[in-house]
């Protein structure tokens, strides 16, 4: 096997395996952006909340009811945190698996350029093979010299 099939090998071999990469890049931008859309929901009922107590308020409402608000703003604040820290932690992923699949497309690009560039070397050691075997043809056929 000539040295640019074996690298081209060794480049279909990681294409296989950036495929895997692809895909698992994928699933961390879905989940990413699964993540960020769930912040935005949480932080528009949040604000839609408070601007419905606020208009309560205008109305006038009892200390239990007060209190309530209070404790649910605090859960939905938690959720927010929590929410914040889940996008954090998938951008945080998501930039891993961008690193590995940009390493991994690197790869295969410099096993190509590699491949190319062998396969372009043995095609020119080919072509003055294939130039000395006309040469060596034509002195057989053709043993005297020329004379002028």
């Amino acid at each position: 096997m000539k040295k640019s099939e074996r690298i081209k090998k060794l480049a279909d071999l990681e294409a296989i395996q950036g495929a895997e990469i692809e895909s698992r890049l994928q699933r961390a931008q879905r989940s990413y952006l699964e993540a960020c859309r769930k912040l935005k929901q949480l932080e528009t009922y949040r604000l839609e909340y408070a601007d419905q107590f606020h208009a309560t308020r205008q109305e006038g409402m009892s200390a239990n009811r007060l209190a309530d608000f209070s404790r649910f703003v605090q859960q939905l604040d938690q959720a927010l945190d929590s929410q914040r820290e889940s996008v954090e932690q998938q951008r945080f992923r998501l930039d891993q698996v961008r690193a590995a699949w940009q390493k991994n497309y690197q790869k295969i690009d410099g096993l190509n350029r590699v491949s190319a560039s062998a396969k372009k070397a043995e095609q020119k050691v080919e072509s003055k093979r294939a130039y000395r075997q006309l040469e060596d043809r034509f002195a057989l056929l053709d043993p005297q010299p020329l004379a002028f």
